[in-house]
């Protein structure tokens, strides 16, 4: 079976998306389905370096989403003590 060609993988890999403001979960199933097609090709086998790379890129995605619920989670907190904080009239 042949292996899957560097470009090919680089498009495949180059859709997975690390940008803050696109991290919904729509976009981060879609991510995950880019890697699950990739790795389930019939047509083509992957070399070591080629696992090596898909793997490397699905931990980049899930840092980055794990620090992107970090952040979320943090403005949340931040505007609920600001909410909860007393207001005083002068």
């Amino acid at each position: 079976m042949p292996y899957i060609d560097d470009n090919l993988l680089n498009q495949y890999l180059d859709q997975i998306i690390m940008d803050d403001r696109q991290q919904t979960d729509e976009n981060l199933i879609t991510q995950i389905s880019v890697i699950k097609n990739l790795i389930n090709r019939k047509s083509f086998s992957l070399n070591d370096r080629q696992i090596q790379q898909i793997n490397m890129a699905f931990k980049n995605m899930s840092i980055h989403r794990q620090e992107f619920i970090f952040e979320m989670n943090k403005a949340k907190k931040a505007k609920l003590m600001a909410d909860e904080q007393p207001f005083y009239y002068k």
